[in-house]
């Protein structure tokens, strides 16, 4: 219990501080009025459209973190792997004694993140390219990690080297 409080806390203050940083980096959208079109996501859906926006102050604090991963995804990404790894350390220590369980998590995970690079995956942007690189890639790695897991083919793989 003690390793996993120590792990999830310096994870969540990691990935306070890139929500901080992505946060800061992205309030540079206020300054880009022509980029609001094709940067604001959240806006449009909370407004009602993009014809409701008027103004800087109308700007959903979330397309903050859209702009910055559009052109500043360093923080962005490693806010991503922080949240991956927190999701599989909260995982493994609730499913991790059922195999069956933790895998189905783990391939819950892959489909989500390959899924979610669809959305991205012809994006103008270096970030953009870059994030639905990362996507599915991490979605990839988990479909073979619990494919891995499942079939313990790390034990049989060691038993057969011994």
């Amino acid at each position: 219990m003690f390793r996993y409080s120590i792990q999830a806390g310096l994870a969540c203050g990691v990935l306070l501080f890139c929500g901080l940083v992505s946060w800061y980096e992205g309030s540079a959208l206020l300054d880009d009025p022509y980029d609001w079109k094709y940067t604001l996501f959240f806006t449009p859906l909370f407004q009602g459209g993009m014809e409701h926006v008027e103004g800087i102050s109308e700007i959903s604090q979330l397309d903050y973190f859209v702009y910055a991963a559009k052109y500043k995804p360093l923080f962005p990404m490693i806010m991503l792997f922080v949240a991956f790894y927190l999701a599989i350390l909260t995982g493994y220590k609730f499913l991790g004694k059922a195999k069956t369980a933790f895998s189905i998590f783990l391939l819950v995970l892959g489909v989500i993140s390959s899924s979610l690079s669809i959305f991205i995956l012809d994006s103008p942007t270096h970030g953009g390219e870059l994030l639905s690189f990362v996507f599915i890639c991490s979605g990839i790695g988990f479909l073979v990690a619990a494919g891995v897991y499942y079939f313990n083919l790390l034990e049989r793989f060691y038993r057969k080297l011994t």
